[in-house]
């Protein structure tokens, strides 16, 4: 088959030679365009689109933490006093916090639902509760022990 081809283009003039030449480079440079250029186009195309949808879903993410108020937008742990006045009007009586490298242990009591929910209120002022323990007391109420570590 190779030797009829080339015996084939061998009989050619020099003229068809050139012509026959030019087309086969139009193929490649067809089949170049189709089979690269045109899907990378498309995938171009398609990257641009889920950027700037990703875009527009990142501001609109902002704009409800934006929402949601100072303390959550800065991220900046409470001091420690404001903690326990926090804490003092949930109706939790807090020890100051103690430091123990990154966390603070904050210790504690009080009505089991005020204790719960002054937890949870927690995030707002920037921290995590790494480690808990809650303690029943004998008179009512419990005893909360908390690991807190301000959220980065």
């Amino acid at each position: 088959m190779i030797a009829r081809g080339k015996a084939w283009y061998a009989a050619l003039t020099a003229r068809e030679r050139g012509m026959v030449q030019i087309a086969v480079g139009l193929a490649l440079v067809l089949a170049l365009a189709e089979g690269v250029l045109v899907p990378l186009g498309r995938g171009w195309i398609a990257a641009r689109a889920e950027h700037a949808a990703a875009s527009e879903a990142g501001a609109r993410i902002m704009r409800q933490l934006a929402e949601l108020g100072p303390a959550r937008e800065q991220g900046a742990p409470a001091e420690a006093g404001r903690m326990v006045a926090d804490a003092g009007q949930a109706g939790v009586q807090l020890a100051p916090p103690e430091m123990q490298g990154k966390q603070r242990l904050v210790q504690g009591q009080g009505a089991s639902g005020a204790v719960l929910a002054w937890l949870d209120g927690l995030d707002r002022q920037g921290f995590i509760v790494c480690r808990l323990a809650l303690t029943p007391l004998p008179e009512g109420g419990v005893s909360v022990q908390a690991w807190l570590e301000p959220r980065s």
